[in-house]
Order: C-alpha cells, then sequence, then structure tokens
C-alpha cells in the first residue's frame, strides 16, 4: 500500500507585500483619513490602489481640517465631486518625484491639475523643512510604497487661480507694465 501526502503549496499573487498608495492612506487613518476620505470621494482610490508611478502631496488630517475651515465648509461631503477632483488632482503627479529631485523651483513635472508645483526650503528654528508652493510644508518626505511615494505636507494646496498677467495686472505698482502687456498683445 502507499501512502500519499498532499503538501501546501504557497502561492505568491502579488508582486510585493508593500501598500499601494490608497491603502497606506486608509491603514494610517490617524494621519490621512481625511485626505483619503477626498480621494475615494473624487473617484481615484482605484487607480491609487493599482500598479503605476505616482507622487502623492498627502495632506495630514490637521491640514485638511485647517482647509475646510479656511473654505467654511463643515466636511468634505459639502465639495461637489468636480470641485474634490480638481483638488486632489494638484496634490497628484503622475511619476515618482522624491526630495532628491526638489530645487528652488518648480518640479519637473506637472499635476494631473495641470500645474507646476514649487518647491523650496524653509529654515525654522533652526530646523530646514521643505515647502511646496509657499503653502506647506513636508512634515515626512519619501513615503516610498509599492506604486509611488507620498510626502506628508501640513496644509492642502490650493491651485492657481490666474495667470500671470492677471496677477501683475492685480498689482497697481504694474499698471504701466500691465499696459504694455495689453498693447502689446502679451496680456493673452
Amino acid at each position: 500500500s502507499y501512502l500519499f501526502s498532499c503538501k501546501k503549496i504557497d502561492i505568491v499573487q502579488t508582486t510585493t507585500t508593500d501598500v499601494n498608495i490608497y491603502d497606506y492612506l486608509v491603514k494610517n487613518g490617524d494621519k490621512y483619513s481625511e485626505f483619503a476620505k477626498m480621494v475615494q470621494k473624487a473617484g481615484y482610490s482605484d487607480f491609487l490602489n493599482a500598479y503605476g508611478a505616482y507622487t502623492v502631496f498627502a495632506p495630514t488630517n490637521d491640514g485638511v481640517k485647517a482647509f475646510l475651515q479656511d473654505a467654511g465648509k463643515a466636511t468634505i461631503d459639502a465639495f461637489t465631486v468636480p470641485e474634490i477632483q480638481n483638488i486632489v488632482k494638484l496634490h497628484l503627479i503622475q511619476d515618482t518625484i522624491n526630495t532628491s529631485s526638489f530645487t528652488d523651483g518648480k518640479l519637473p513635472l506637472v499635476t494631473m491639475l495641470g500645474q507646476y508645483l514649487i518647491t523650496g526650503v524653509t529654515n525654522t528654528n533652526g530646523a530646514s523643512s521643505y515647502t511646496v508652493n509657499r503653502q506647506a510644508l513636508i512634515v515626512q518626505p519619501n513615503i516610498t510604497l509599492s506604486n509611488g511615494i507620498v510626502h506628508s505636507i501640513d496644509h492642502v494646496l490650493k491651485a492657481a487661480t490666474k495667470t500671470v498677467a492677471q496677477t501683475v495686472e492685480a498689482n497697481p505698482d504694474y499698471s504701466i507694465f500691465t499696459q504694455a502687456l495689453k498693447e502689446t498683445g502679451y496680456y493673452d
């Protein structure tokens, strides 16, 4: 008589055990649950949880709460889906960029909203921190995940709403320059 035994074979169905960006936000809800809600409402949780290469500037819960207060909104649900999509797209870049690529100026790639982010360094009380768009500090850089990098920031980034020409025009000190821009056709 023969004895046969079965041996269980573990089959790996994923290429890595590292979590993807959206899973990371959810698993670290004490820091990012509010931003995770924004990503979910925008409809971007699926692709941020799939294969790819992304850089996400993820505002902390305190940063999102401050943003809501500034906007006069009680919760994320007070925003429309297109509004949330635009906010989240400003925080996403379709490639991985870690802080070693940061310069004192714009990043080499645009966000999914189509705007460049500006990085720099600030020194407060002897401690240096990276800044993003002069609006947020990076509180934890280069969190490497299976589908990209997360940089934790302390505020929600706000998109530029004016062109350079409109910004120049808003300053009365540049009224002659504004007139020259318009007369030469460079304003548009």
